[in-house]
């Protein structure tokens, strides 16, 4: 306990160093950004920064200011409070949820669709849920008070039930309406970049040489993975994972890869999925290499997974509800690793 005490007063005078600046001897800007930093944590922790205060132009080695042109100023924010917190929040974390509603299909039967209509139908069913569900959850939940008993978790599923039906009657009613207003208007969830934003700050994670981070950012990147439904932010992540890391760093890519399986396996070879898969190099190769399976031929109608493979998803059922406490354990990994 008073080991605990202990770090968490370090932890929160870090924070405070980077909010104050107080004995900032050192500037980093990205866009119309500036943090006060210090060097002794800073570049500590990157040889990047420490060859830049040691080695750089008159304005690093003199002035003392480091101006990153090149890099997106929220992702650099993210990089920096990481290494004073050993941590990074997004707009989402501070939002208790739930965010949207869908089903989980895992648990709701075979249907008796044919599997790529029945993928299909999943896929729209998801994706109808997406906006439709986050905008209203405040009067579905008061009209059916049983969701109130999963506000705790970020995401809603429903299995198959009576009050299920009645809440996906009320969503599908809702949807009617949504249809008849202006569908732009209707704001998607909180977290709908987060995945896209995780796999960016990987990106300047493995740039600027924190292994730290980068560990911090795979475990956030797949529980993000749990949280999004099979749409165009999910390819997005993929693409900047897959164009902004060496082919010789497969970290990012063996999630993805699992996910991929684990959507096929729901949802089917659904036309998002069949063109990321035929348009992203390394995609396909790396999902076969990863699962063990031989898996299907983009654009193949009725293609299949093979073979047992890992990545059914099975045992990461009700990952994505579960509370958002498994951050901090991984925090505190990172914290022993680097003692």
């Amino acid at each position: 306990m008073a080991r605990k005490r202990g770090y968490d007063e370090f932890m929160q005078s870090m924070k405070s160093l980077l909010e104050t600046g107080k004995h900032s001897d050192f500037k980093i800007t990205c866009g119309n950004k500036t943090w006060d930093v210090h060097k002794a944590i800073v570049c500590s922790q990157s040889d990047f920064f420490d060859a830049a205060t040691r080695f750089g132009g008159k304005k690093e080695a003199t002035e003392g200011v480091l101006n990153l042109p090149n890099d997106d100023p929220d992702i650099v924010g993210c990089m920096i409070q990481f290494m004073y917190e050993l941590d990074y929040q997004l707009p989402s974390d501070k939002d208790p949820g739930p965010w949207w509603i869908r089903m989980d299909w895992r648990k709701v039967g075979d249907s008796p669709c044919p599997d790529m209509l029945a993928g299909i139908l999943k896929k729209a069913w998801d994706m109808s849920c997406w906006k439709v569900s986050a905008k209203h959850m405040t009067a579905l939940a008061e009209k059916h008070p049983s969701l109130k008993d999963k506000f705790k978790f970020k995401v809603i599923k429903l299995e198959f039930s009576l009050d299920s039906i009645a809440v996906m009657r009320s969503i599908f009613e809702l949807y009617a309406q949504w249809k008849k207003d202006t569908p732009d208007s209707y704001a998607p969830p909180i977290n709908h970049r987060d995945a896209i934003i995780h796999a960016n700050v990987y990106a300047i994670a493995d740039k600027y040489g924190l292994l730290g981070l980068k560990q911090m950012v795979a475990f956030k990147f797949e529980e993000s993975l749990k949280l999004l439904p099979p749409g165009e932010e999910f390819f997005e992540a993929v693409t900047v994972a897959f164009t902004t890391t060496p082919d010789t760093d497969t970290t990012l890519r063996n999630i993805i890869a699992k996910h991929v399986y684990e959507e096929k396996t729901i949802s089917g070879l659904y036309e998002e999925l069949d063109v990321g898969m035929k348009t992203t190099p390394g995609l396909l190769s790396n999902s076969v290499q990863h699962t063990g399976n031989t898996i299907f031929e983009p654009g193949k109608e009725g293609s299949h997974y093979q073979g047992s493979g890992s990545g059914s998803g099975d045992k990461e059922e009700g990952n994505a509800q579960t509370k958002e406490t498994s951050g901090e354990a991984k925090k505190d990994e990172i914290a022993k690793e680097s003692s």
